[in-house]
Protein backbone atom coordinates (compact mmCIF):
# COMPACT_ATOMS: atom_id res chain seq x y z
CA UNK A 1 0.00 0.00 0.00
CA UNK A 2 0.87 3.80 -0.10
CA UNK A 3 0.21 4.46 3.26
CA UNK A 4 -1.40 3.46 6.45
CA UNK A 5 -4.44 4.80 5.53
CA UNK A 6 -4.43 3.05 2.18
CA UNK A 7 -3.55 0.05 3.64
CA UNK A 8 -6.20 0.33 6.36
CA UNK A 9 -8.97 1.06 3.21
CA UNK A 10 -7.37 -2.27 1.22
CA UNK A 11 -7.67 -4.60 4.17
CA UNK A 12 -11.48 -2.80 5.33
CA UNK A 13 -12.31 -3.89 0.84
CA UNK A 14 -10.86 -7.60 1.52
CA UNK A 15 -12.66 -7.96 4.71
CA UNK A 16 -15.81 -6.29 3.20
CA UNK A 17 -15.35 -9.34 0.00
CA UNK A 18 -14.67 -11.82 2.09
CA UNK A 19 -18.21 -11.00 4.26
CA UNK A 20 -19.84 -10.51 0.87
CA UNK A 21 -18.67 -14.16 -0.20
CA UNK A 22 -20.72 -15.36 3.13
CA UNK A 23 -17.89 -15.51 5.94
CA UNK A 24 -19.51 -14.79 9.32
CA UNK A 25 -18.03 -11.53 10.46
CA UNK A 26 -16.86 -13.76 13.93
CA UNK A 27 -14.58 -15.72 11.59
CA UNK A 28 -12.34 -12.63 10.42
CA UNK A 29 -9.60 -11.06 12.16
CA UNK A 30 -7.10 -8.36 11.40
CA UNK A 31 -3.97 -8.39 13.56
CA UNK A 32 -1.22 -5.82 13.75
CA UNK A 33 2.45 -5.47 15.68
CA UNK A 34 1.48 -2.49 18.18
CA UNK A 35 -1.89 -1.35 19.13
CA UNK A 36 -1.19 2.55 17.35
CA UNK A 37 -1.66 0.27 14.22
CA UNK A 38 -5.27 0.14 14.96
CA UNK A 39 -6.79 4.03 14.38
CA UNK A 40 -6.51 4.28 10.48
CA UNK A 41 -8.18 0.52 10.85
CA UNK A 42 -11.00 1.73 12.94
CA UNK A 43 -11.38 5.03 11.03
CA UNK A 44 -11.42 2.50 7.44
CA UNK A 45 -13.96 -0.09 9.33
CA UNK A 46 -16.36 2.70 10.60
CA UNK A 47 -16.26 4.20 6.90
CA UNK A 48 -17.41 1.15 5.30
CA UNK A 49 -19.77 0.51 8.08
CA UNK A 50 -18.02 -3.22 8.90
CA UNK A 51 -18.62 -4.18 12.77
CA UNK A 52 -15.32 -4.23 14.75
CA UNK A 53 -14.82 -5.24 18.06
CA UNK A 54 -10.82 -4.51 19.37
CA UNK A 55 -9.91 -7.84 21.38
CA UNK A 56 -7.51 -7.03 24.39
CA UNK A 57 -6.94 -3.68 23.96
CA UNK A 58 -8.84 -0.02 24.15
CA UNK A 59 -10.14 1.91 20.95
CA UNK A 60 -7.14 4.40 19.91
CA UNK A 61 -9.36 7.15 21.26
CA UNK A 62 -9.88 5.18 24.10
CA UNK A 63 -6.04 5.50 24.98
CA UNK A 64 -4.72 7.60 27.87
CA UNK A 65 -1.89 9.70 25.95
CA UNK A 66 -5.02 10.40 22.89
CA UNK A 67 -7.55 11.17 25.80
CA UNK A 68 -4.95 13.60 27.55
CA UNK A 69 -3.96 15.40 24.03
CA UNK A 70 -7.80 15.44 22.75
CA UNK A 71 -8.35 16.98 26.19
CA UNK A 72 -6.00 19.88 25.52
CA UNK A 73 -7.12 20.24 22.32
CA UNK A 74 -10.69 20.48 23.30
CA UNK A 75 -9.73 23.06 25.95
CA UNK A 76 -8.29 25.67 23.26
CA UNK A 77 -11.79 25.13 21.30
CA UNK A 78 -13.49 25.53 24.29
CA UNK A 79 -12.18 27.58 27.35
CA UNK A 80 -15.44 26.45 29.35
CA UNK A 81 -14.27 23.05 29.43
CA UNK A 82 -13.84 22.13 32.48
CA UNK A 83 -13.59 18.57 32.48
CA UNK A 84 -10.58 19.01 29.95
CA UNK A 85 -9.45 21.83 32.44
CA UNK A 86 -9.25 19.17 35.04
CA UNK A 87 -7.59 16.48 33.31
CA UNK A 88 -4.50 18.59 31.72
CA UNK A 89 -4.57 20.90 34.46
CA UNK A 90 -0.96 18.40 35.88
CA UNK A 91 -0.39 16.62 32.74
CA UNK A 92 2.43 16.46 32.85
CA UNK A 93 2.96 17.21 36.34
CA UNK A 94 3.18 21.25 37.17
CA UNK A 95 3.19 20.55 41.08
CA UNK A 96 -0.57 21.41 40.86
CA UNK A 97 -2.39 18.88 43.19
CA UNK A 98 -5.97 17.48 43.94
CA UNK A 99 -6.30 20.28 46.72
CA UNK A 100 -5.32 23.13 44.41
CA UNK A 101 -7.48 21.96 41.86
CA UNK A 102 -10.29 22.28 44.33
CA UNK A 103 -9.43 25.74 45.11
CA UNK A 104 -9.64 26.63 41.68
CA UNK A 105 -12.82 24.40 41.59
CA UNK A 106 -14.09 26.65 44.12
CA UNK A 107 -12.89 29.98 43.11
CA UNK A 108 -14.51 29.48 39.76
CA UNK A 109 -18.00 28.51 41.33
CA UNK A 110 -17.39 31.71 43.20
CA UNK A 111 -16.47 33.95 40.90
CA UNK A 112 -19.43 32.22 37.98
CA UNK A 113 -16.37 31.10 35.43
CA UNK A 114 -15.28 28.59 34.18
CA UNK A 115 -11.72 27.25 35.97
CA UNK A 116 -9.44 28.83 33.09
CA UNK A 117 -10.87 32.14 33.51
CA UNK A 118 -10.25 31.74 37.23
CA UNK A 119 -6.24 30.90 37.07
CA UNK A 120 -6.05 34.01 35.06
CA UNK A 121 -7.30 35.96 38.50
CA UNK A 122 -3.65 36.65 40.43
CA UNK A 123 -5.88 36.43 43.76
CA UNK A 124 -6.66 32.73 42.86
CA UNK A 125 -3.03 32.36 42.24
CA UNK A 126 -1.92 33.80 45.36
CA UNK A 127 -4.24 31.29 47.34
CA UNK A 128 -1.99 28.44 45.63
CA UNK A 129 0.82 27.36 47.81
CA UNK A 130 4.12 25.92 46.51
CA UNK A 131 5.13 24.95 42.88
CA UNK A 132 1.47 25.05 41.96
CA UNK A 133 1.23 28.64 41.85
CA UNK A 134 4.92 28.32 39.76
CA UNK A 135 2.73 25.57 37.42
CA UNK A 136 0.01 27.35 36.88
CA UNK A 137 1.52 30.48 35.13
CA UNK A 138 3.68 27.54 32.96
CA UNK A 139 0.10 26.19 32.12
CA UNK A 140 -1.22 29.89 31.51
CA UNK A 141 2.30 29.96 29.07
CA UNK A 142 1.96 27.10 27.33
CA UNK A 143 -2.17 27.51 26.59
CA UNK A 144 -1.72 31.10 25.37
CA UNK A 145 0.64 29.93 23.35
CA UNK A 146 -0.82 26.85 21.91
CA UNK A 147 -4.17 29.11 20.52
CA UNK A 148 -1.91 30.55 17.11
CA UNK A 149 -2.28 26.90 15.65
CA UNK A 150 -6.39 26.37 16.05
CA UNK A 151 -6.35 26.46 12.39
CA UNK A 152 -4.64 23.83 11.14
CA UNK A 153 -5.23 20.21 13.55
CA UNK A 154 -1.59 19.36 13.19
CA UNK A 155 0.04 22.01 14.22
CA UNK A 156 -2.20 22.31 17.17
CA UNK A 157 -1.53 18.96 18.32
CA UNK A 158 2.33 18.83 17.64
CA UNK A 159 2.77 22.32 19.30
CA UNK A 160 0.73 20.57 22.65
CA UNK A 161 2.78 17.99 22.15
CA UNK A 162 6.17 19.85 22.23
CA UNK A 163 5.27 22.82 24.76
CA UNK A 164 4.13 20.29 27.00
CA UNK A 165 7.09 18.05 26.81
CA UNK A 166 4.58 15.69 26.48
CA UNK A 167 7.15 13.00 24.48
CA UNK A 168 9.06 13.23 27.71
CA UNK A 169 6.57 12.35 29.68
CA UNK A 170 4.72 9.06 28.34
CA UNK A 171 8.59 7.67 27.66
CA UNK A 172 8.83 7.59 31.25
CA UNK A 173 5.38 5.66 31.71
CA UNK A 174 5.19 1.89 31.98
CA UNK A 175 5.14 -0.06 29.04
CA UNK A 176 3.93 -3.45 28.20
CA UNK A 177 4.88 -5.86 24.87
CA UNK A 178 2.24 -3.82 23.16
CA UNK A 179 1.76 -0.73 23.65
CA UNK A 180 3.80 2.13 22.20
CA UNK A 181 2.77 5.20 23.66
CA UNK A 182 5.01 7.20 21.44
CA UNK A 183 3.59 5.65 18.28
CA UNK A 184 0.06 6.29 19.56
CA UNK A 185 1.32 9.99 19.81
CA UNK A 186 2.23 10.40 16.30
CA UNK A 187 -0.53 8.32 14.67
CA UNK A 188 -2.84 11.19 16.23
CA UNK A 189 -0.67 13.35 14.57
CA UNK A 190 -1.01 11.12 11.06
CA UNK A 191 -4.34 11.49 11.45
CA UNK A 192 -4.38 15.23 11.88
CA UNK A 193 -2.40 15.71 8.76
CA UNK A 194 -4.80 13.80 6.92
CA UNK A 195 -7.93 15.60 8.58
CA UNK A 196 -5.88 18.77 7.31
CA UNK A 197 -5.03 17.74 3.57
CA UNK A 198 -9.16 17.24 3.10
CA UNK A 199 -10.78 19.18 5.14
CA UNK A 200 -10.25 23.40 6.49
CA UNK A 201 -12.06 22.64 9.54
CA UNK A 202 -9.02 23.13 12.01
CA UNK A 203 -8.82 21.50 15.47
CA UNK A 204 -12.54 22.51 16.04
CA UNK A 205 -13.65 20.31 12.95
CA UNK A 206 -10.88 17.79 13.72
CA UNK A 207 -12.79 17.39 17.04
CA UNK A 208 -16.32 17.31 15.75
CA UNK A 209 -14.76 14.12 13.51
CA UNK A 210 -13.45 12.24 15.93
CA UNK A 211 -16.24 12.88 18.07
CA UNK A 212 -18.15 11.47 14.61
CA UNK A 213 -16.16 8.12 14.77
CA UNK A 214 -16.35 7.26 18.02
CA UNK A 215 -20.41 7.60 18.35
CA UNK A 216 -20.62 5.50 14.83
CA UNK A 217 -18.33 2.58 16.69
CA UNK A 218 -20.67 1.90 19.28
CA UNK A 219 -22.19 -1.28 17.45
CA UNK A 220 -24.67 -3.66 18.22
CA UNK A 221 -23.51 -6.11 21.07
CA UNK A 222 -25.37 -8.94 19.08
CA UNK A 223 -24.40 -8.19 15.83
CA UNK A 224 -21.18 -10.21 14.15
CA UNK A 225 -17.96 -8.50 14.40
CA UNK A 226 -14.63 -8.66 12.92
CA UNK A 227 -11.90 -8.48 15.35
CA UNK A 228 -8.59 -6.12 15.71
CA UNK A 229 -6.44 -7.51 17.86
CA UNK A 230 -2.46 -7.12 18.83
CA UNK A 231 -0.28 -10.23 17.56
CA UNK A 232 0.29 -11.03 21.16
CA UNK A 233 -3.66 -10.97 21.92
CA UNK A 234 -4.06 -13.35 19.26
CA UNK A 235 -2.03 -16.37 20.74
CA UNK A 236 -4.44 -19.57 20.78
CA UNK A 237 -7.48 -18.30 18.44
CA UNK A 238 -8.21 -18.95 15.14
CA UNK A 239 -10.16 -17.41 12.36
CA UNK A 240 -11.21 -18.31 9.06
CA UNK A 241 -9.79 -15.63 7.34
CA UNK A 242 -6.89 -13.13 8.36
CA UNK A 243 -5.00 -10.00 7.95
CA UNK A 244 -1.34 -9.30 9.46
CA UNK A 245 -0.97 -5.36 8.83
CA UNK A 246 2.44 -3.01 9.02
CA UNK A 247 4.92 -5.90 8.11
CA UNK A 248 7.23 -3.41 7.74
CA UNK A 249 11.17 -3.56 9.06
CA UNK A 250 11.01 -1.59 12.43
CA UNK A 251 7.48 -2.55 13.03
CA UNK A 252 7.69 -6.23 12.98
CA UNK A 253 10.17 -7.14 13.48
CA UNK A 254 10.27 -4.08 16.08
CA UNK A 255 12.82 -2.17 16.07
CA UNK A 256 13.34 -3.25 19.68
CA UNK A 257 14.16 -6.57 18.96
CA UNK A 258 17.34 -5.19 16.99
CA UNK A 259 18.51 -4.25 20.09
CA UNK A 260 18.12 -7.52 22.17
CA UNK A 261 20.08 -10.75 22.32
CA UNK A 262 17.30 -13.25 20.61
CA UNK A 263 14.77 -10.50 20.28
CA UNK A 264 14.53 -10.92 16.34
CA UNK A 265 14.39 -14.69 17.06
CA UNK A 266 11.05 -14.01 19.24
CA UNK A 267 9.69 -11.29 16.82
CA UNK A 268 10.26 -14.06 14.20
CA UNK A 269 8.00 -16.71 16.50
CA UNK A 270 5.31 -13.78 16.71
CA UNK A 271 5.43 -14.10 13.05
CA UNK A 272 4.95 -17.47 13.10
CA UNK A 273 1.88 -17.07 15.36
CA UNK A 274 0.07 -14.77 13.24
CA UNK A 275 0.42 -16.42 10.00
CA UNK A 276 -0.66 -19.80 12.03
CA UNK A 277 -4.09 -17.80 13.20
CA UNK A 278 -5.48 -17.99 9.32
CA UNK A 279 -7.44 -21.70 8.55
CA UNK A 280 -8.24 -20.92 5.10
CA UNK A 281 -6.86 -17.43 3.89
CA UNK A 282 -4.18 -15.24 4.62
CA UNK A 283 -4.01 -11.21 3.60
CA UNK A 284 -0.43 -9.61 4.28
CA UNK A 285 -0.03 -6.19 3.81
CA UNK A 286 2.72 -3.40 4.51
CA UNK A 287 2.70 0.38 3.37
CA UNK A 288 5.55 2.52 1.38
CA UNK A 289 5.45 5.32 4.08
CA UNK A 290 4.47 5.15 7.30
CA UNK A 291 4.29 8.50 9.81
CA UNK A 292 6.87 7.58 12.82
CA UNK A 293 8.43 9.16 15.00
CA UNK A 294 6.42 12.73 13.88
CA UNK A 295 6.85 12.62 10.36
CA UNK A 296 6.02 10.39 7.54
CA UNK A 297 8.98 8.30 6.22
CA UNK A 298 9.46 5.52 3.62
CA UNK A 299 9.45 2.10 4.82
CA UNK A 300 11.11 -1.41 4.16
CA UNK A 301 9.48 -4.77 3.58
CA UNK A 302 9.43 -7.02 6.84
CA UNK A 303 12.44 -9.57 5.81
CA UNK A 304 9.53 -12.33 7.14
CA UNK A 305 7.34 -11.75 3.83
CA UNK A 306 10.11 -13.03 2.06
CA UNK A 307 11.09 -15.91 4.72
Amino acid sequence: AYDEQNEADMVAMQIARWIDAGRPARELAVFYRTNACSRSLEQAFTRLQIPYQLVGGLSFFERREIKDMLAFARLIVNPRDDVAFERVINVPARGIGAGSVDKIRLAADKFNEPMLTAIKREEVREGIRGPGKKGLLKFLSIYNNIQHNIQHAELALRDIVERTGYRRYVDKLEATEDVDRLANIDELLAFAAEYDNREDGGIAGFLQEISLLTDTQRWDAEAEKVSLMTVHSAKGLEYDCVAVIGNEEGLFPHSRSFEETDGLEEERRLFYVAITRAKMELMLTYANVRYRTGAPGPTAPSRFLQE
